[in-house]
């Protein structure tokens, strides 16, 4: 959300959105957004089916400008923007490494119009977010490999011993008790 934040205000743009894009599953998912939005209309992510722009952004690693009052206007971006009040739209895909990863989309309720170097500026932004991101996801993707076992996904041995730890910190200092329940599954 911090990300979002500051390219959303380097850009001028009311709303700003960072997604990832999950190849596996053909959809686009929220990382962060700013300001904030939670409830029915914040979904956490979309299929790519219905939103042939964002798939061209993400595919061709373009930028994509969109104003919902042009007659050639993407009918299901203007959908999806007109009834929450925004008349225009930055899709700005997200590189590392050459390959796209994900999107920030930035939007206004007035025309956003972006000059040379406030483009150059948020695309030099989302580029560093662009790998601060990925690094993050790896880094996750690494811990949950290490922490887990790989037939049966759940924790190891080390990383049941770091949780017990944890757990009993917890425990001493807000002084509640704790309960460990241990079960051996023959033929598991």
């Amino acid at each position: 959300e911090l990300i979002a934040r500051h390219l959303g205000l380097a850009a001028g743009a009311d709303e700003t959105t960072i997604s990832y894009w999950d190849r596996q599953h053909d959809r686009v998912v929220t990382w962060g957004r700013f300001p904030s939005r939670t409830g029915p209309d914040s979904d956490p992510d979309y299929q790519l089916d219905d939103y042939p722009l964002t798939r061209r952004a993400l595919e061709e690693q373009v930028t994509v400008l969109l104003d919902t009052a042009s007659p050639d206007a993407d009918p299901a971006e203007t959908s999806l923007l007109g009834p929450a009040g925004f008349t225009s739209l930055v899709m700005l895909p997200l590189v590392e490494a050459g390959r796209s990863i994900g999107l920030v989309e930035m939007t206004g309720r007035e025309a956003l119009h972006l000059d040379p170097a406030t483009m150059d500026l948020v695309r030099a932004m989302g580029n560093e977010a662009a790998m601060m991101l990925e690094n993050a996801r790896l880094y996750e993707e690494a811990r949950k490999l290490a922490d887990r076992d790989p037939l049966t996904n759940f924790i190891n041995h080390r990383a049941f011993y770091e949780r017990l730890r944890e757990e009993l910190l917890r425990a001493q200092r807000s002084r509640q008790a704790v309960a460990l329940l241990m079960i051996d599954l023959d033929g598991f």
